[in-house]
């Protein structure tokens, strides 16, 4: 491993106003091995792939509340626990097939490659004909359905609306069109698949799951038709193509499912020293959960999503511990990432702090491989803002970091950025290699990575909380 020192010492006398202590005489440095034993500690199998509300996810929030206490952190919640408790609709999967017959050919798809099932959903299994059904929508001059008997069937359909159906039903409409149609199973072909998810009702009255492109085109594929060149001709005649597919859909769902399943959010402060300063907050999060395990795949461990970046933010937190700041520094650990931000939504629909106090945040997510420099998203409207903190960094933190505007990512810091609140994702240059698969292991992880996100995390943490 090759070691990178910083001259934090020297950081700090020349930025940072006379008064301001740090509590070792030391260069602040990192070593990635350590924070690379804790990516695999919250990526073995003790934690079960951390799925929020299961035993290995609690298992993982009670470690992290070890280590928070043993550097002798504050909590940040009023009763002094560290914990917001929130509850998730919990849906682990015990065993889920799909199998389709197109009259061609015979054919078994697999679980999370060639289709997802959301958790809002129903068990069931049904062996039910097929139809397409375009956009899975019915109003007085379309209608998606015409001529089609829809009881009993799996529909196949796309979400979201063209261009030219905007605004003629919304998402609320469709779903109960759909629920009214008392299909055996809804196959939904989804681009913009989180979106999705967001807006599927928690009272769906049929199964449903996510296919993508490959099963989609295979449930099309005898009509001589595939998902793109069909949608090209409703778009094209601006009209309804609804199919008989003549295929067959064997579906199979079985799951644990427990709508009020309980989960928490993990916060620790480090108070301010300024009078009036210490009431402005400087927040930093990273989310400790992940996807569990799946029949006949096994756990997803969840090494580089997001234990690498909890890992980070732990450490960081343990130097932070030391440092005398004006304002407050308060870190999140955040449960139900991956089931729709719903870790950091509820920190602003139950608040613990003041949200107009935060000032900026900042966000760790996949941070732990690559051999390049430490990417830094952010909206283009904080370019200004990233500039003076940029500034300030030394010329050694300033070269260790890759910037760039493209925001879109999913991860918490979009809940902050929704607030207002200027907000920055710490990840790792794309690709992110077997991005939620079972094959996101420790094996994959760079020391050096994760050392260098940790040290330009320190620093910009200093220049936040220190600046006029």
């Amino acid at each position: 491993m090759t070691k990178v020192k910083i001259r934090g010492l020297l950081f700090l006398i020349l930025f940072i106003p006379a008064g301001i202590t740090f509590c070792r005489n030391e260069v602040i440095s990192f070593d990635g091995e350590v924070i690379r034993e804790i990516v695999a500690l919250l990526a073995s199998d003790e934690f079960e792939g951390r799925q929020s509300g299961s035993a290995g996810s609690k298992r993982a929030a009670a470690y992290l509340k070890g280590e928070l206490r043993k550097a002798g952190l504050q909590p940040g919640t009023p009763d002094s626990s560290f914990t917001q408790n929130f509850s998730v609709d919990f849906f682990q999967i015990r065993e889920v097939n799909l199998k389709i017959d197109n009259r061609l050919e015979e054919e078994s798809f697999l679980l999370n490659r060639n289709f997802r099932v959301p958790r809002q959903n129903v068990l069931g299994s049904s062996q039910s004909s097929a139809i397409f059904a375009g956009y899975g929508m019915r109003t007085a001059d379309y209608d998606d359905f015409a001529g089609l008997e829809t009881r009993g069937r799996a529909l196949l359909l796309c979400w979201p609306l063209p261009t030219f159906l905007e605004g003629k039903i919304n998402a609320g409409e469709r779903f109960s069109l759909l629920s009214d149609l008392e299909a055996a199973a809804l196959l939904v072909y989804a681009p913009e698949e989180q979106s999705f998810i967001a807006e599927i009702p928690r009272d769906l009255t049929c199964p449903l799951i996510l296919v993508d492109r490959k099963t989609a085109d295979f449930l099309l594929f005898a009509k001589g038709f595939d998902m793109e060149s069909a949608l090209a001709q409703i778009a094209e005649t601006r009209s309804p193509m609804p199919l008989e597919l003549n295929a067959k859909v064997y579906l199979e769902i079985d799951c644990e499912h427990d709508r009020q399943r309980s989960t928490e959010n993990i916060l620790t402060v480090i108070p301010g020293r300024h009078p009036e300063l210490s009431r402005e907050i400087i927040m930093v999060g990273a989310h400790y959960d992940h996807l569990g395990r799946l029949p006949d795949q096994g756990i997803f461990a969840g090494a580089n999503d997001n234990a690498s970046g909890t890992a980070v933010l732990l450490e960081v937190m343990k130097k932070m511990a030391g440092v005398d700041l004006k304002r407050t520094i308060m870190a999140a650990f955040w449960s139900a990432e991956e089931s729709g931000l719903q870790g950091s939504r509820n920190f602003f629909q139950h608040p613990v702090v003041d949200p107009g106090a935060i000032k900026a945040y900042l966000n760790l997510d996949m941070v732990g491989q690559g051999k390049d420099r430490v990417s830094i998203l952010f909206n283009p409207a904080q370019q200004e803002t990233w500039q003076n903190l940029a500034a300030r960094l030394p010329a050694e933190i300033r070269e260790l970091i890759l910037t760039t505007d493209d925001y879109g990512q999913r991860s918490d810091h979009l809940v902050f950025a929704a607030h207002g609140i200027p907000s920055f994702l710490f990840g790792t240059p794309r690709p992110s290699y077997n991005y939620h698969t079972v094959l996101d292991r420790v094996e994959l992880i760079n020391p050096g990575q994760l050392e260098k996100t940790a040290l330009v995390l320190f620093h910009c943490l200093v220049i936040l909380a220190e600046a006029q």
